[in-house]
């Protein structure tokens, strides 16, 4: 079995694509229940996925999602869609059909590799988020939850130490899995520490070594999170 690639050569997605999709912030990339058809990049912008209860008006941020994401993974093996994907800002998608993409596989070792790539950095997302929400605390979450956003952004040329938010702080509670009162708290005590400064939708770490202790305080080590 070759080594799994840890790079992924997204101007060959660029390349393969057969559509794209222009979204206004606010605008639905799909919705629950609707037929997969093709692996979709975030070529620009930031998306939400959303899962919504049967029978109620409940839901739940899955996730969030930015550029050179690929979203909608996980309905390759059900064929449908689990969540509302909804953008978070003007966005571009570019979208490979499975047909194309499964005849570009089976002539090119690359394309192959870069699926099993793919797929392995979803399920360590998705294991990321677990390990977020395991924990009790509110501040611990967001510590863990921003070290890993801005990890991510670094990951694409941002800067690894602050970013302007896309999304809500309604948002990032319903993702947590707290009140929003409870965020507002947690934020003040974040930013009494001197580990972050936030001021409306400018995030920025001060200090990481702070916010890596409030993430576990028997660790002593910086930590940032790769995807």
């Amino acid at each position: 079995m070759s080594k799994l690639k840890t790079h992924i050569n997204f101007d060959l997605l660029n390349n393969l694509s057969d559509n794209t999709f222009q979204l206004k912030k606010g605008g639905y990339l799909y919705r629950k229940a609707d037929a997969s058809t093709c692996i979709m990049l975030i070529h620009s912008g930031s998306l939400k996925t959303v899962y919504s209860f049967e029978g109620t008006k409940e839901h739940r941020v899955d996730d969030f999602h930015i550029k050179n994401d690929i979203i909608g993974l996980d309905a390759m093996m059900d064929s449908y869609y689990s969540t509302d994907a909804i953008a978070l800002e003007d966005s571009i998608i570019k979208a490979v059909s499975y047909e194309k993409f499964s005849l570009c596989a089976s002539r090119s070792p690359e394309v192959v590799e870069m699926l099993d790539t793919l797929k392995a950095r979803f399920m360590a997302r998705k294991e990321e988020t677990r390990r977020i929400l395991n924990n009790l605390r509110a501040e611990s979450r967001m510590a863990a939850f921003f070290i890993s956003i801005i990890s991510r952004m670094a990951s694409i040329g941002y800067s690894n130490q602050e970013i302007q938010l896309k999304m809500t702080n309604k948002d990032i509670a319903n993702f947590l899995g707290v009140k929003g009162e409870t965020i507002s708290r947690a934020k003040k005590s974040l930013v009494k520490t001197g580990a972050i400064l936030w001021d409306k939708k400018n995030f920025k770490i001060l200090n990481l070594e702070i916010l890596n202790k409030i993430i576990s305080p028997k660790t002593s080590h910086n930590l940032m999170f790769g995807f």
